[in-house]
């Protein structure tokens, strides 16, 4: 992975020294464990916001919702 990264983010303007040993290893332990989760969460955050739009029984959806998968916490955030 490591040799990858180095030659791949050169090309896309990142600077390769922003990632280290243990952000390879994080990835590489957790990357088929968090995506179930991932989905889970947002689409039911999804699911619930079109409900409220369909039915007009609540406000639609004017906020960003953020979600941290290492630590399965979520923020509602207001845009206006």
């Amino acid at each position: 992975m490591q040799s990858i990264a180095a030659k791949l983010l050169p090309t896309l303007n990142l600077n390769p020294s922003l990632t280290s040993d243990i952000d390879y290893a994080e990835l590489a332990r957790t990357a088929y464990i968090i995506t179930p989760s991932i989905a889970a969460v947002v689409g039911g955050v999804l699911a619930q916001y079109v409900l409220k739009t369909v039915s007009a029984k609540g406000e639609p959806l004017q906020n960003l919702f953020l979600f941290d998968a290492q630590t399965h916490d979520g923020v509602i955030m207001n845009l206006l």
